[in-house]
């Protein structure tokens, strides 16, 4: 049976991060500290894009998106999802830093999507040649 009336996402608790969270066109977005002025604030700018667009996310397409503006988005990712229930950033936060500055320094102005197999090679072989571990470089 389907629903007369559309709904409005909800704003939830993902539990295992403490994270605010809402589900917009099947995917998850992570807005903070669930509770926090700024997670409310991220929700309602994110809900009021969403009705904007008639309840589509009017996300920008891949096409002309570079590294760098890709690993911002990712960033900010990283930012709300490896934190514990403190809020403060675990230790996967400078592992990941350290990675993306690397990404950044060979790749950053190459168009995302031409960043493929052979690029991503030549990344793993910089950490390698960094001295990183085989069991470092896969996390």
């Amino acid at each position: 049976m389907t629903r007369k009336t559309p709904t409005t996402p909800s704003y939830r608790l993902y539990k295992r991060t403490g994270q605010a969270v809402v589900s917009i066109d099947g995917r998850d977005f992570y807005l903070g500290p669930h509770g926090s002025e700024t997670s409310k604030a991220e929700y309602d700018a994110l809900v009021s894009r969403w009705l904007a667009s008639g309840r589509k996310l009017d996300t920008p397409g891949p096409a002309g998106l570079t590294v760098v503006e890709l690993i911002r988005e990712y960033w900010r990712f990283v930012e709300t999802y490896y934190v514990n229930a403190d809020g403060d950033a675990t230790p996967r936060v400078p592992q990941v830093r350290t990675a993306l500055a690397i990404v950044k320094r060979l790749y950053g102005r190459t168009l995302a999507k031409d960043f493929g197999p052979v690029r991503l090679r030549t990344v793993r072989q910089a950490f390698v040649d960094g001295g990183w571990s085989r069991t470092y470089v896969n996390q």
